[in-house]
């Protein structure tokens, strides 16, 4: 009678292989992890964005506005919002309950860690993704908080501003109402990725926005 002899694997060598298969997991996730945690930023900024973008031309036509203080986007910029999206809260937006229950701001940082401050919009919305939005109409800016008082809470990661042109320039093709950075097209990527690490927010987005919001635009 032929034996038939099987070969396998003992409990040691078992053992060991999944031990370096978890320990190359535990090294490969967490760049995976976050890797598609950008990507996934970038699409709701971007998406955020455009809808902005739709909504302040939507306005205009309304208005039949000549110039931008015939709308409601600086002049009234809560109304501009709650009238344009569907939101979840219009007040106490860009801050969060400490433990005595009680209001406080939301502070960001930059990503040197240079800076660190809360942010006072004029307007302010939550979306029903989630996504926080608010407008100063003093600085022309417009603020884009996608995840809230959820960490990590860094302005060019999850805290990002831009602006909404308030009249035509001719000479630089900027119109009325285009929603972004158009003002900084003049300075280098270098010059960009400076401020944008020392805490200017909409200088963030100008480097976004020329990186046709790639996950990696600070790399």
């Amino acid at each position: 009678m032929i034996k038939i002899k099987y070969n396998g694997f003992t409990l040691p060598e078992v053992l060991i292989t999944l031990t370096v298969v978890g320990a190359l997991a535990a090294l490969v996730l967490p760049g995976l992890i976050k890797d598609l945690n950008n990507k996934a930023n970038m699409a709701l900024l971007q998406g955020t964005v455009a809808n902005i973008s739709d909504t302040v031309q939507q306005e205009i036509l309304q208005k039949n506005a000549k110039n931008i203080w015939d709308t409601d986007v600086y002049n009234n910029p809560s109304r501009f919002l709650k009238n344009h999206f569907d939101y979840t809260r219009d007040n106490n937006v860009f801050k969060t309950l400490n433990e005595e229950g009680d209001y406080v701001d939301v502070e960001y940082s930059s990503i040197d860690g240079s800076v660190r401050g809360g942010s006072h919009p004029t307007g302010e919305i939550i979306l029903k993704n989630g996504v926080y939005i608010g407008i100063r109409p003093d600085i022309d800016t417009v603020i884009i908080d996608l995840n809230g008082p959820e960490p990590p809470n860094i302005i060019g990661i999850d805290y990002f501003a831009l602006e909404v042109v308030r009249s035509t320039n001719t000479s630089t093709g900027v119109r009325m109402g285009d929603v972004g950075a158009a003002r900084y097209d003049n300075q280098t990527d270098s010059q960009l990725k400076s401020s944008c690490k020392s805490g200017d927010a909409k200088k963030c987005f100008a480097l976004i926005e020329r990186s046709g919001f790639d996950p990696n635009y600070l790399d």
